[in-house]
């Protein structure tokens, strides 16, 4: 997401909370300002301008990887494009049906092995906000185990109103799920 207004840009990584980011500021900056807002997916690499990357205060939220694994596992099996995607990556039957999480991780460990090109939704993180030299592009990188915490912090970075983000409210799915950890 890249707002001129704000003079920020957000590095969404999947599985991270960044639709609720992209909902909240989208929202309060479309409404303080009158601004359209530019979502674009893939890396900064991809879409931004160097002249343009040193002006923008530039931030990204991350996950633990387990938790974040977990979560696109549960996205993995909802989502048929995503199988289809993955399963012709490495030449399987399209129809080809994962019961368990680590048949998808040893696919994910082979894929890092022969340096195939992962889809972007199983890219590590540290991918979407290291140059080649592995320096960190970004000036924010929020946890999203102190999602609200970390949120409210780059309000106050980039001057705009604290929101209670949708993860953090009681009602939501997340608070709702059968208390197990993912472990």
């Amino acid at each position: 997401m890249i707002s001129k207004t704000l003079n920020c840009i957000y590095i969404h990584i999947p599985k991270t909370g960044g639709m609720s980011i992209e909902t909240i500021l989208g929202a309060d900056i479309k409404t303080l300002h009158q601004e359209s807002i530019k979502i674009k997916h893939g890396y900064p690499s991809d879409w931004i301008y160097p002249k343009y990357w040193m002006q923008y205060y530039k931030f990204t939220f991350v996950r633990n990887p387990w938790d974040r694994f977990i979560s696109l596992w549960v996205k993995f099996k909802q989502e048929v494009k995503l199988q289809e995607q993955f399963n012709g990556l490495f030449d399987l039957h399209l129809d080809t049906d994962f019961k368990e999480p680590q048949e998808v991780l040893r696919y994910l460990l082979l894929a890092h092995k022969k340096d195939l090109l992962l889809p972007r939704w199983f890219k590590p993180q540290y991918e979407y906000v290291h140059d080649i030299n592995l320096r960190v592009l970004t000036n924010y990188i929020g946890q999203y185990e102190k999602f609200q915490f970390c949120f409210d912090f780059l309000c106050d970075r980039i001057d705009v109103p604290h929101k209670i983000l949708p993860w953090s409210e009681e009602k939501h799915r997340r608070h709702n799920k059968e208390k197990k950890h993912y472990t």
